[in-house]
């Protein structure tokens, strides 16, 4: 690619920007499933066809589709598709690919090809925490509660478990704006991670607070002697505080993580309704495990192809049904036994490998030692997003989530990283191989004929 052509690259995907940055802030603000009239307009296609004429313009799109990730992602989608004519509903599987999948392919490319430099990465990752916030803070003002738990009805957070990781992961980002933000960034930071917190805890859910732990343990090994105090008072502060706040109900769910429905209660004085919460935490507690054991057993009766994508309901409610159990339409609870049950165990492999290399490129970043503000700056969105990634992979042991567009997002920023970082090594004149960024991006071929007119007008 020429010099000029490459300018012209770089100016394209500059002014394709914006358009990422409004996608990613309306996705985890949910603000155009909230407002009036918001939906109707359509604005994720609308930013989505902008993007995507940038990034196949520019040649962009094949660059991404040709690095590591992007090509587990490809391979899965394949696979995805492969599954389709064998699943035991098929009209299920086909609208969980036209209606949810091809939109979350979607925004891995829009995020790994808009993202270019470390600056925009800076206001990205500030703009995802800060929308998480907003969220929070629309959900406790509609007080909306499903079961005792918070919801936010008629978005993609209408399940209390989907709101807890968005918030969950929300966390990391509000924490890179308070480790490497400006004083301005740092105030935001910790103002939104109030109501964040908050509205975690009022969710009622146990993978969720088993993904805070991971998290905990996570930032505590990745801290500073001194900063490990900070942390550990700051935990036991919050701690308190949402102990205080936090209804009883709640409280009673979360402690079912620990102990069994059949626990005696020999001298403990609880009342009627004490009872009925516990019990009904408890049976879901003993309810997952049941559906992770329908998880497993279905997984092995199709091992190759699965019974279909978005399919695991329908056959978890026939072995229900098969009981003489009453019937639910269950999901699995557990993300990596739905994909295998659904999409076989090819598919599972696949699935973890796209989630392996999207770590890897973290990793490496992470580890990297040149020295320099750029460096600096690289590692820390390296390390935030990598913690991320953990969190996502933690809950995912406990909750569905392998359609939806939140791990994706995360790997298109890792791409878009590893890329940024690559370009930072070439222009440091680094030439030690024994450091490089996994999964070099090869040149793309150059845009078509009537492509290259239109952009070197």
């Amino acid at each position: 690619m020429s010099p000029v052509q490459q300018k012209t690259t770089q100016g394209a995907r500059a002014a394709a920007f914006p358009v990422l940055l409004v996608s990613l802030f309306l996705i985890f603000s949910a603000l155009f499933e909230v407002l009036p009239g918001m939906r109707a307009t359509r604005p994720q296609l609308v930013l989505g066809v902008i993007g995507l004429f940038f990034l196949f313009t520019t040649g962009q799109a094949i660059r991404v589709v040709l690095t590591p990730v992007g090509k587990s992602l490809l391979v899965f989608t394949a696979w995805f598709v492969v599954c389709i004519p064998f699943a035991i509903w098929r009209g299920g599987s086909f609208g969980i690919l036209i209606n949810l999948w091809y939109k979350t392919v979607l925004m891995f490319v829009l995020t790994a090809g808009l993202l270019s430099t470390v600056p925009q990465a800076k206001k990205l990752f500030h703009a995802i925490g800060y929308a998480v916030g907003l969220m929070a803070v629309i959900a406790l003002v509609k007080r909306t509660y499903l079961l005792g738990r918070l919801t936010l009805p008629d978005t993609r957070y209408g399940n209390s478990n989907d709101l807890a990781v968005t918030l969950l992961v929300g966390l990391t980002f509000l924490g890179y704006s308070f480790i490497r933000g400006t004083q301005r960034d740092k105030a935001f930071a910790m103002v939104l991670s109030c109501p964040v917190l908050l509205a975690l805890a009022k969710t009622g859910s146990r993978a969720a607070l088993l993904g805070a732990g991971m998290l905990c343990v996570f930032g505590f090994l990745q801290a500073s002697n001194k900063n490990r105090i900070r942390m550990a008072a700051s935990a036991s502060l919050i701690l308190i505080v949402l102990a205080v706040v936090v209804p009883s109900n709640l409280k009673q769910r979360y402690f079912t993580l620990f102990k069994s429905s059949e626990q005696e209660r020999h001298g403990q004085k609880i009342t009627k309704e004490e009872a009925q919460e516990y019990d009904a935490a408890t049976g879901s507690a003993e309810g997952r495990l049941r559906l992770l054991k329908d998880s497993l057993i279905i997984t092995f009766q199709h091992p190759l192809f699965g019974v279909g994508p978005g399919n695991f309901v329908v056959e978890q409610n026939n072995l229900a049904i098969a009981r003489g159990e009453l019937g639910m339409w269950h999901v699995t609870h557990n993300t990596y036994t739905q994909v295998s049950s659904e999409m076989g165990i090819p598919g599972l492999i696949l699935y973890v490998m796209f989630l392996y290399q999207t770590f890897k490129v973290l990793t490496s970043i992470v580890r990297s030692e040149q020295p320099g503000e750029v460096w600096r700056d690289l590692r820390a969105l390296a390390l935030s997003l990598r913690a991320a990634i953990v969190v996502l992979a933690t809950v995912a042991f406990f909750d569905s989530f392998p359609y939806v567009p939140d791990v994706p997002i995360m790997a298109g920023l890792a791409v878009a990283l590893g890329y940024i970082a690559q370009k930072q090594r070439a222009a440091d004149g680094v030439m030690s191989t024994s450091k490089a960024i996994p999964g070099p991006l090869p040149e793309p071929a150059l845009p078509p004929a009537w492509t290259r007119q239109f952009l070197t007008r």
